[in-house]
């Protein structure tokens, strides 16, 4: 296989930031975490403790740079794509 060199950085995290930094939320605009829909879980059988029903919930994120010369966010400081 080969390495591929991305210009960009993708990043995963909880749907809608759930449990991250007051910090992150406040900088993403539409962001509303809500424990009860963006929570994962597992539910497992307690003598064997095979999983029996569960979901990881991701959302991916990329992670632009601000450059004047791209005009569609030039204004912008820097923008997050998820």
């Amino acid at each position: 296989g080969s390495i591929l060199d991305f210009p960009f950085s993708i990043i995963a995290s909880n749907p809608h930031f759930l449990d991250a930094d007051s910090i992150v939320l406040s900088a993403v605009e539409g962001m509303h975490p809500d424990d009860a829909i963006h929570r994962s879980f597992a539910d497992s059988e307690q003598t064997t403790g095979i999983i029996m029903n569960g979901f990881r919930r991701l959302q991916y994120n990329i992670n632009v740079i601000n450059d004047s010369s791209m005009r569609f966010y030039d204004r912008d400081s820097s923008l997050l794509i998820n």
